[in-house]
């Protein structure tokens, strides 16, 4: 490999950790990569008693903890960050749907009268 790849390489990689930073920097962007996370099926337990569902299943995983690598390799505590800022996140989805749920109630209420 010559030099010039080899830089090349190297910016881009370091452009893709430094996106990688500026995605989960924000809200959206925190949703966005566990959403991607979620499809992979990386939560999920992949055993179905059935070879073949297993195999796709663990097939299916493999991007996601690639992701979960690279992550690691940006900065280790990003994955877990992640986690825990998506509790945070769901519990405030959580607390704005109750919020709403009552507002319904009360509307619901009203209409009736």
């Amino acid at each position: 490999m010559t030099d010039t790849a080899t830089a090349q390489q190297d910016v881009e990689r370091e452009r893709l950790d430094a996106a990688f930073r500026d995605i989960l920097t924000t809200e959206a962007g925190r949703r966005v990569v566990f959403w991607m996370m979620e499809q992979g099926s990386i939560y999920s337990d992949p055993f179905a008693g059935n070879d073949s569902i297993t195999n796709y299943t663990i097939g299916g995983q493999a991007p996601t903890r690639r992701l979960i690598e690279r992550l690691n390799v940006i900065e280790p505590r990003l994955y877990p960050q992640l986690l825990l800022d998506m509790a945070m996140i769901r519990e405030a989805d959580a607390a704005e749907a109750e919020t709403r749920s009552k507002l319904t109630e009360g509307n619901d209420d009203a209409e009736d009268a």
